[in-house]
């Protein structure tokens, strides 16, 4: 992608916030991209980009579980073929010398890959598979000087891709008969913003809007309800079928129609420059957001469960009826969807504050309202459930700038600040009324089921027998929500120190360190009816008060705290960086850095990556966050790298041709013994990094660039990249998971302190052979070809 969208770009500019790029300006973070704007001269460009597998190099070994032999081994899958091509162009210029200028562009990608599939338990089924993959983006900006002090810029982003063909598993575990070959998905976005700026001598006015949308949906030509039978239908209907036939896979049956994300954000910025005790530069500004989700990931239809010769048992009364062949249970609306936005708005004051010639500082503050919706429809619970107003998130901003030398070419810069982030949705999605699930029963006394048609239920009678109940077995419970329940808040400390060293030579040394106020987490407690999840700030009061009410009822070990999150991480960079001058530049990096705590972060790396923020394991039960012998579980994450080198560098010869490289070595990461007790796996016996770290790994990519004069304007750029030129393959994960057999023991053991490992092995529990194997190798050597006509 970066491929494509490169020619779009002249400077990118990111602040950090810890937010994605679709979410800029949310919580105080900006990730900004400025595009080309044109000139009073026509410029342009059309090129090609070409990939493939046959510029790719062998695909990596897999880590497989053998089960026939009981070992871990390592399985070579055949390669996929496949070819991507992108065409494109670019063009800027002028409308209006002087005054207006346009740029614009339209790159397209298609891609088609093959996969020869095969299915373990239909081999019979064994077929090629293709999948047909075609984008489209396009891009223009405008850009006006509406007078010599008032400057206009629009700008827009079309991205559309189609994906036609679902590849299957390549272990072959997919079910073949599974119409991989008709699935079709449809990911459609665009971007829009505008900005108008007013600037005089010592005051300046910006006004900027920006809307975001993006949708994802699949096309779905199957109809008619889905059919389940819990009960065999032998004497009470004809046809007769089996127990638990069905007509359609349970999870095939689920259809995206649509997944809508939208955002509008306007913001306004005035800027003034004046002295007193010193030069200011005054920054004030306020920020307006919507955010939009309108989503429908259910089944596409009726889903029929019958329950053939049962008499129907309410669920809500307890009274049974009796039926005439059974009862049916029609589950509509079943799955996802909703329909909500959510208003934030916030102000921010800034002051850079210069005492002299050398001594700067920086004073900033930024007050932010957030409302998490209620994604249920349900009357009565349809106001936000969690709220913060302006002064739940003030966030102050210090920092300082001292220059001395010279030349001014010694700077010290020195930063603190508190980072507030968005409350992430996928939580409110799933415990505020995202999942809609209303099951309407009916007697049964028409035997033909197959003629079952859909309705819109409910109906007080459905083919000719009438309804007994309908019940919502998804009403949301703002109670297990913490009512005093705090941001997720993060502090960071900085220290940058640069030196010029010559016109084109810089020494950069930076000190960060940050480290998680409050998180956001599903908190699970054991309770006589089950495990209940709460909403809260693990280690807080509130979740506490929920770990009592368990241990009151002997359902929690006594003693058992709620533990805080815990993230922290330090590092020192060394960065040594040379400029583009006579014909090369280059640089060194070197980081030390430290990642410590218990809590991997929004996007799980103690669950490979899984990204679900604010649902992830971390707080399913308690003892996740103890070792064996009940001490706090804190230590280095899965994502701690202790020492990180960077190199780069380009060369351009008289001739035309550039050279240049890049590569990086860092240390492995950490491992642990991981065993699945009590249906819980995440649970680290020993703590964190008793197994070492994975190997150390380093990659060297490398690119050249030629470029012909055919005339003095128009020039042919022809380049290569390569990605891994040296084709390593050294492991990313080690495979820590002890045992596949789970063991069962009482919580109090667990809290008293026993050896997991032995009483795995005591109970005779599956082991799990790939244990301390190594799997999640780098990417083979892949290259990517480019042609572009300049003018």
């Amino acid at each position: 992608g970066f491929d494509v969208h490169i020619d779009f770009v002249d400077e990118i500019s990111v602040q950090s916030s810890g937010l994605p790029a679709s979410r800029a300006g949310s919580t105080g973070g900006v990730v900004d991209v400025v595009t080309k704007s044109g000139g009073n001269q026509f410029h342009g460009s059309l090129q090609l980009n070409v990939t493939g597998s046959w510029l790719d190099g062998k695909p990596r070994r897999v880590l497989h579980n053998n089960w026939y032999f009981d070992i871990g081994d390592y399985v070579n899958y055949p390669k996929d073929t496949w070819t991507r091509w992108q065409p494109g162009f670019t063009l800027g210029g002028y409308i209006l010398k002087n005054k207006l200028w346009f740029y614009g562009g339209f790159i397209p990608s298609f891609q088609k890959r093959t996969r020869d599939a095969v299915f373990n338990y239909d081999p019979y089924l064994n077929r090629a598979i293709t999948q047909s993959t075609t984008e489209y983006q396009a891009m223009l900006k405008l850009t006006a000087f509406l007078s010599d002090r008032i400057r206009l810029s629009l700008s827009g982003l079309m991205d559309y891709r189609k994906v036609e063909g679902e590849l299957p598993e390549l272990d072959g575990s997919s079910n073949g008969l599974r119409e991989f070959e008709m699935e079709v998905w449809h990911y459609p976005s665009v971007s829009l913003s505008g900005d108008l700026t007013y600037t005089a001598q010592n005051f300046s006015f910006r006004f900027t809007g920006s809307y975001w949308r993006k949708n994802s949906y699949e096309e779905d030509d199957k109809t008619g309800p889905r059919f389940y039978h819990l009960r065999s239908t032998a004497g009470y209907a004809i046809p007769e079928v089996p127990l638990y036939y069905n007509n359609y896979p349970f999870p095939y049956s689920y259809v995206t129609r649509k997944n809508v994300e939208a955002r509008f954000q306007v913001e306004e910025t005035a800027e003034a420059q004046f002295r007193w005790l010193g030069r200011h530069h005054i920054v004030l500004g306020g920020q307006f957001v919507r955010r939009h989700v309108d989503k429908d990931d259910s089944y596409y239809s009726d889903y029929l469960r019958f329950y053939w010769g049962d008499d129907f048992e309410s669920p809500t009364s307890g009274v049974t009826y009796p039926t005439t062949l059974g009862y049916v249970e029609v589950r509509k609306p079943f799955g996802t969807i909703a329909d909500v936005y959510e208003d934030s708005w916030s102000v921010f004051l800034q002051d850079d504050w210069t005492l002299g010639r050398r001594l700067t500082f920086t004073l900033g503050v930024r007050l932010e309202s957030e409302d998490v919706p209620s994604f249920s429809d349900v009357e009565g619970y349809t106001e936000p459930p969690i709220q913060f107003d302006l002064l739940d998130k003030v966030a102050p901003r210090l920092g300082f700038v001292y220059v001395w030398g010279e030349n001014n070419d010694w700077r010290l810069t020195g930063h603190y600040g508190i980072y507030f982030d968005a409350t992430k949705w996928m939580c409110a999605e799933r415990n505020y009324g995202g999942f809609k699930w209303i099951s309407h029963y009916y007697d049964i006394v028409y035997p033909y089921w197959e003629e079952f048609t859909v309705a819109d239920h409910p109906l007080d009678e459905y083919m000719g027998g009438s309804r007994l109940e309908s019940r919502n077995w998804r009403i949301p419970d703002f109670s297990t929500t913490q009512p005093d329940i705090k941001p997720f808040q993060k502090h960071e400390l900085s220290l940058d120190f640069q030196k010029r060293l010559s016109s084109d030579l810089e020494l950069n040394i930076r000190l960060v360190h940050n480290w998680i106020k409050n998180a956001i987490e599903s908190v699970g407690v054991q309770y006589p009816f089950g495990e209940a999840y709460f909403i809260g700030n693990p280690g807080s009061d509130w979740i506490q008060s929920k770990y009592d009410e368990s241990q009151s009822l002997s359902l929690m070990p006594q003693g058992v705290e709620s533990r805080k999150a815990v993230r922290r991480y330090s590092a020192i960079t060394i960065n040594l960086d040379k400029r583009f001058s006579r014909k090369w530049l280059g640089g060194v990096s070197y980081t030390w850095s430290r990642l410590y705590g218990n809590y991997s972060g929004l996007a799980s790396s103690d669950e490979n990556g899984r990204q679900a923020p604010g649902t992830s394991r971390y707080y399913d039960t308690w003892f996740l966050n103890v070792d064996e012998v009940g001490v706090e579980a804190l230590g280095l994450l899965p994502t701690d790298r202790t020492h990180q080198f960077k190199i780069y560098g380009a060369y351009s010869f008289g001739f035309g041709l550039t050279a240049g490289f890049n590569t990086f070595a860092m240390s492995g990461t950490p491992v642990q013994t991981e065993v699945y007790l009590n249906g819980m796996q995440g649970w680290y016996p020993y703590g964190r990094g008793d197994l070492g770290r994975t190997p150390w790994i380093w990659q060297l990519n490398t690119y050249l660039e030629y470029n012909l004069k055919l005339s003095r304007a128009v020039a042919l750029q022809l380049s290569l990249n390569i990605d891994n030129l040296t084709n390593n393959d050294a492991a990313l994960r080690i495979h820590q998971l002890y045992n596949l057999g789970v063991i069962y023991v009482d919580e109090q053991l667990i809290f008293d302190g026993f050896d997991a490992v032995a009483e795995v092995n005591a109970r005779g529990a599956k082991l799990d052979p790939r244990f301390k194997m190594e799997r999640n190798f780098q990417a083979p050597i892949a290259a990517r070809l480019g042609a572009k006509l300049l003018f």
